[in-house]
């Protein structure tokens, strides 16, 4: 979105995939340190499956790889595909904190987000993703 601009961003998340070993990552304690981060690998035909089955929902792929795929579309898709309504955050660029007039800064999930059964053999999860956010130092406007 550019500087000014009055138009929404819309929603981008991840979807986890599935990986190959069998091994979960999204329980709760499930170790993913640097060293063992292979174990947790999607087969090349389960990334692939996983983003063709977001496309055909009607997601734009924005990239994928052995550990997720990333996505983005309209609100209303997300709404719909996963059951839970989102809500639009925002945030005041001079202190990161949430303010209803803040700049756009991502979404919230209003509830779990589900995957869709057609997904379910190859996603583990989905998560919305929060957009970089850039502060200026006190002082410096």
């Amino acid at each position: 979105m550019q500087r000014g601009s009055t138009a929404l961003p819309q929603p981008v998340a991840a979807a986890l995939l599935r990986p190959a070993s069998g091994r979960s990552r999204v329980e709760p304690g499930a170790p993913l340190p640097p060293q063992n981060v292979h174990e947790f690998y999607a087969s090349p035909e389960t990334a692939a499956a996983a983003a063709d089955g977001l496309r055909a929902l009607g997601f734009v792929v924005r990239a994928q790889s052995r550990l997720a795929v990333s996505f983005a579309g309209p609100k209303e898709l997300f709404e719909r595909a996963f059951g839970a309504p989102l809500t639009l955050l925002r945030l005041d660029p001079k202190t990161g904190r949430p303010s209803p007039e803040g700049v756009p800064a991502g979404y919230a999930a209003q509830g779990p987000l589900t995957v869709p059964e057609a997904l379910q053999p190859y996603v583990e999860q989905i998560t919305l993703q929060q957009g970089v956010r850039y502060w200026e130092p006190e002082g410096r406007r």
